[in-house]
């Protein structure tokens, strides 16, 4: 599948075709045809991006009607202060977290068993969902990834943060879609072909003529510790932002729940100003979810990445740092100094991943832990973040609460650390929940 478009609501996927249940009677076929006619209407007067190249059809890039089932709504203006106290107060009207439960006394560590995610509270909640077409949008890069193996060759896929966060909340049946530019180059169709196969939404991924694919090569030791030797100055996703119609960009995103950025989207797009710009047009209107994912190569030092940090904060509603990372970023200083602070920019959610030791949740100024699983063989620890953001997302979303949308965090991740590479093709939710075979209503 070689279609794709700069931007618009067309969709290459089929999620979001059901019908919402409590919500419409309206069959699946109507409702695609519904989510096409309005996105025939905010595209009436609006030029598409044409690119030539690999284009199935003619030189028109975009989805074709059959490849369209989900469309953003546009028609909701941004009515946003600049002030941090309103934006609080918008913030806290439209979350879906809610405070964790009290942990069991004494509890230990998990063994690895399924994990059951609780039925959405209520039929209300289940028509909140479907009143957007997208449950997660991810704003980011694709990279083209090249894991060793065993005999010593390497094999070529598909990775960056945000999209095995897509991924693996795609998989868990969540609606996803894209934000990120991608080349022109051998690896583009390899790109495009894996997130339409993965039913992530394209309606929002750039193409650039005479730009390449970003590209790193992965190898990793027998604890599962990994080495990475990357390519991507220049690369097409660090000008994603760069020609792209704010308003509309914003207007995708109002259509989706969680908005999910990283620190290597601080760290690779260029002009962050409008980035930020961005952020200040959907905040309030949609939760935004910033995993912190420092990396010191793509950084001028750790003062360059804190300042970027800090500027952004203000919009964030669900902060998810690694201890590692804090610890790098912040050396010298308790990591609960960093966090506290973003508590006192605005953050409401709060969560620490800390590898074996599991995860911990930021309450009252102090970190409560929810234990690791037990009897992971660890075989390559890359994505298993990303993995573990899906999980909380998708937990969230699920009306669970935030203890438990950790523990379905932490399990979708230990399954991602028992495979080599960012993602594992064969993940599907029963692999977690044996009791969980069908995707979210």
């Amino acid at each position: 599948m070689e279609h794709f478009a700069e931007d618009g609501p067309r969709t290459a996927n089929g999620s979001g075709s059901g019908v919402a249940r409590g919500r419409s009677s309206m069959t699946a076929d109507e409702e695609r045809a519904a989510a096409i006619a309005r996105d025939r209407a905010s595209d009436r007067d609006s030029s598409s991006y044409h690119e030539g190249s690999n284009m199935r059809g003619g030189t028109r890039d975009g989805f074709t009607e059959d490849e369209a089932s989900s469309a953003y709504d546009a028609s909701n203006d941004h009515e946003g202060s600049s002030a941090d106290a309103s934006r609080r107060a918008r913030r806290a009207q439209s979350l879906v977290v809610v405070d964790p439960e009290e942990p069991e006394p004494g509890r230990e560590a998990r063994a690895l068993a399924p994990l059951r995610l609780p039925s959405l509270p209520d039929q209300a909640a289940d028509v909140a969902r479907w009143e957007r077409p997208l449950d997660l949008v991810s704003l980011g890069e694709c990279l083209v990834e090249m894991t060793r193996r065993p005999d010593g060759a390497y094999q070529a896929s598909i990775a960056g943060d945000v999209f095995n966060a897509a991924f693996y909340a795609s998989r868990l049946g969540l609606r996803c879609g894209m934000i990120t530019a991608v080349g022109d180059d051998l690896f583009t169709p390899m790109l495009v072909e894996r997130i339409v196969s993965e039913r992530i939404d394209m309606s929002h991924v750039r193409r650039l003529s005479a730009r390449r694919n970003g590209l790193y090569f992965i190898e990793h030791d027998a604890w599962g510790e990994r080495a990475f030797h990357y390519w991507r100055e220049g690369s097409a996703a660090t000008e994603t932002l760069a020609h792209a119609d704010l308003a509309r960009t914003a207007s995708y995103i109002h259509g989706a729940h969680f908005l999910l950025i990283t620190g290597v989207s601080l760290a690779v797009m260029k002009e962050p100003d409008r980035l930020r710009e961005l952020l200040e047009r959907v905040d309030g209107r949609t939760t935004i979810v910033f995993d912190g994912n420092y990396r010191p190569r793509l950084w001028g030092g750790a003062h360059e990445y804190q300042f970027r940090v800090e500027t952004i904060l203000p919009f964030v509603d669900v902060y998810l740092p690694s201890r590692e990372d804090l610890e790098t970023a912040y050396r010298g200083r308790d990591v609960i100094e960093p966090l506290r602070a973003a508590a006192e920019a605005g953050v409401q959610t709060i969560v620490v991943k800390d590898s074996s030791n599991g995860c911990a949740i930021l309450v009252d100024g102090e970190l409560r832990r929810i234990a690791a699983i037990e009897g992971v063989h660890v075989v390559d620890s890359t994505g298993a973040g990303d993995a573990f953001d899906a999980g909380v997302i998708a937990g969230l979303l699920r009306g669970a609460t935030l203890e438990h949308a950790c523990e379905l965090g932490q399990a979708v991740a230990a399954r991602a650390l028992m495979v080599p590479g960012a993602i594992d093709p064969a993940f599907r939710p029963h692999a977690i929940d044996a009791g969980w075979d069908t995707p979210l209503p």
